[in-house]
């Protein structure tokens, strides 16, 4: 019996995804951990420095999350139509896709690396601790890709606990390093670079190492061949999820060269310690959407329609209520997360105040609309969740940006996200009621 297949409830499908989820906040930790050591034991410069590169990161984030999400797609509606050899190839193709992608993508950016700087918003302040931080990282770069990755085939495998063991030994080795590398031996904001792209790695390695060892189960590594139809639909199923990665980062920079051109460094420090908290919570909807995702794709390949309804008719009630709850708790201990990147009484921290309240009230539609998305992906329909995704985290984001900082200054930032976010909402329901008889759900 595939694991993909039980009884459908609430119950269930939370099972089934907490390992996902829990994954994925200690994978979104990464990123968060830099940023408070930095802004703790090194500078505001270096935090504001993290933040600045972190679009980088995002975009490596990015690529292993589209062909992690387009891979699990394929794999998983073919385990349900019983192609168990065939799911073997796809996955061992795309890892090997991968591997050499980024090889490319090191060269290309250690070359650019100074003109990229400047373009993500630096200025001659803080450039030289940009390529601190940014240097290290690029040679990272295979291993950022893959953890992610493996992270949506162990979900696929059958076994997402698997992927929060991976996820949990290279977030704590993370951690402690970036302590004891800045702490205790001040070695700087390279440092931090060199802890993360090390968590990443381990996470990788474990992934690899499972897949190439364990012949228990449906998926592991086998000699690929190479199919470039289904590599072209891979990337086209995952496309929606690469242009939500890379719309974050573009939107980022837009954020940090608006703060940075008003407010300064504080400014960008500010927006960064909502992205930062930003990471954290929607680390819990993209998670529970890597979750569900096989669910839906295996469901969907065996044409179990009834299963289908359940599924996504569930996850609808489990999204809203998260996102209810998630709102409430931000409102509640909005002064807490602030401080943990910065002091009271501090102008930084007076910028985050006034923000925060505002900005995470998008929290009331973005969880939703995450899974939406994920569900067009899981369905292998590319490019409705393309669509989505572009409309929702770059061209809604965009134009109210810009429209509100024009109309009400700086502040009109805050409000430009839940603005979007709720737009996004009304358009992710007419996609859904069109094509609701297409896919039976």
């Amino acid at each position: 019996m595939n694991e993909l297949d039980f009884k459908i409830n609430i119950k269930n499908i939370i099972k089934f995804c907490l390992p996902s989820i829990i994954a994925m906040v200690i994978s979104s930790i990464y990123s968060v951990v830099d940023g408070f050591v930095a802004a703790n034991y090194i500078s505001n410069d270096s935090f504001a420095s993290v933040n600045i590169v972190y679009p980088i990161v995002g975009m490596l984030i990015a690529i292993g999350t589209m062909i992690g999400t387009g891979t699990t797609a394929i794999v998983s509606a073919s385990m349900g139509m019983n192609k168990n050899k065939e799911a073997r190839a796809y996955l061992s193709q795309s890892i090997i896709f991968t591997i050499l992608l980024s090889l490319i993508l090191i060269t290309i950016l250690y070359i650019f690396k100074e003109k990229i700087v400047f373009f993500l918003g630096a200025n001659n302040n803080v450039s030289s601790l940009c390529l601190k931080y940014l240097k290290p990282l690029i040679f990272f770069s295979p291993m950022i890709m893959l953890q992610i990755e493996f992270g949506y085939y162990f979900v696929a495998n059958g076994k997402p606990n698997l992927g929060l063991t991976s996820s949990t030994i290279g977030g704590v080795s993370n951690i402690i390093l970036d302590i004891v590398f800045t702490k205790y031996f001040h070695l700087g904001i390279s440092s931090i670079a060199v802890a993360s792209g090390i968590g990443y790695t381990i996470g990788a390695v474990i992934g690899i190492l499972y897949f190439i060892l364990n012949r228990k189960n449906n998926l592991y590594l086998v000699k690929p061949k190479l199919d470039c139809k289904i590599l072209l639909k891979t990337l086209t199923n995952g496309s929606s999820e690469l242009v939500t990665n890379i719309s974050s980062s573009i939107t980022t920079i837009l954020f940090n060269t608006i703060m940075m051109r008003y407010l300064g460094v504080n400014g960008v420090s500010a927006i960064g310690m909502m992205l930062y908290i930003d990471f954290i919570l929607i680390a819990l909807g993209l998670g529970y959407a890597q979750g569900v995702s096989p669910i839906i794709g295996y469901n969907y390949g065996k044409k179990d329609y009834d299963n289908l309804h359940l599924v996504i008719k569930n996850s609808f009630i489990i999204c809203s209520i998260l996102s209810i709850i998630l709102t409430i708790l931000v409102f509640l201990f909005k002064e807490n997360l602030i401080q943990i990147f910065a002091k009271k009484i501090t102008e930084v921290y007076e910028i985050a105040l006034y923000g925060i309240s505002i900005y995470f009230i998008s929290y009331l539609f973005k969880i939703l609309n995450v899974f939406t998305s994920a569900m067009f992906t899981a369905l292998s329909n590319g490019k409705v969740s393309a669509i989505l995704s572009f409309v929702r985290t770059l061209l809604l984001i965009v134009i109210f940006v810009l429209l509100f900082v024009k109309l009400f200054g700086v502040n009109g930032i805050w409000y430009a996200l839940p603005t979007a976010e709720f737009v996004a909402l009304i358009i992710g329901i007419i996609f859904f009621k069109k094509y609701k008889k297409i896919y039976n759900y």
